[in-house]
């Protein structure tokens, strides 16, 4: 819940990203509860307020940072998007999100923790774009460190009021053993992962630019010229 504060702070001060935030968190927060199916085998046991194995917090963990990586290169560059490039077949994505299904139906049975999994399919998908898009490199590189940024500083609080939160929900055993901050470094590091993958993919799919904002105002005044 701690993702929404900055999520209300970008809504509130650019609106001209209020699409892509909404769309984006739409879209992704389906992949919360998702993912969890995995995750809770391998790398956490957490509580939840449903009576379900994933609760509702899946579905608004998704959601928040589905929009926040999508929309953070923009909203800590104050650069603005402006097309430029040719929309890209959806179908990209829709064989990214088949790809990484597969790799966990068939990597985590035999031993493969799911979190690595999930690391490897945004990187490969990253790669894709930033390989078709050299553009998108400071995106994805920016936008993978707020979002790895956002959840060690999300994680300080939390740890303020439980101390043990780990220890109780997160199967250590399973995982490398290094921390940041008392974090585990795979908590960032999928931080990381995904914020390149969603702050890139909207770009990507509609053939779209970070630019300053002047020169942002110079492509709506050439697509949108004034009257005679």
């Amino acid at each position: 819940l701690l993702f929404f504060l900055p999520w209300a702070a970008v809504w509130r001060l650019r609106p001209d990203l209020r699409v892509e935030l909404l769309v984006s968190s739409l879209a992704t927060a389906p992949l919360g509860p998702l993912s969890e199916r995995w995750y809770h085998l391998d790398y956490w046991n957490p509580s939840v307020l449903s009576p379900w194995s994933v609760g509702v917090e899946d579905l608004l963990f998704g959601f928040g940072v589905g929009g926040l990586g999508a929309v953070a290169y923009e909203a800590l560059s104050g650069r603005h998007r402006v097309p430029r490039h040719a929309w890209r077949n959806p179908l990209f994505f829709a064989a990214v999100f088949l790809i990484g299904l597969a790799a966990h139906a068939l990597l985590v049975p035999r031993g493969v923790n799911s979190i690595y999994v999930s690391m490897a399919v945004f990187a490969a998908g990253t790669l894709v774009m930033v390989i078709r898009r050299s553009d998108l490199l400071p995106v994805a590189i920016v936008s993978g460190a707020a979002l790895a940024a956002l959840m060690v500083m999300n994680y300080q609080i939390v740890l303020l009021f439980h101390s043990t939160l780990f220890e109780d929900f997160w199967k250590l055993d399973n995982l490398s053993g290094r921390f940041i901050l008392r974090v585990p470094i795979e908590e960032p590091l999928w931080g990381f992962g995904w914020g390149a993958f969603i702050g890139c993919a909207w770009k990507y799919g509609f053939g779209e630019v970070c630019v300053p904002r002047a020169a942002a105002g110079q492509a709506a005044r050439k697509v949108n010229p004034p009257p005679a």
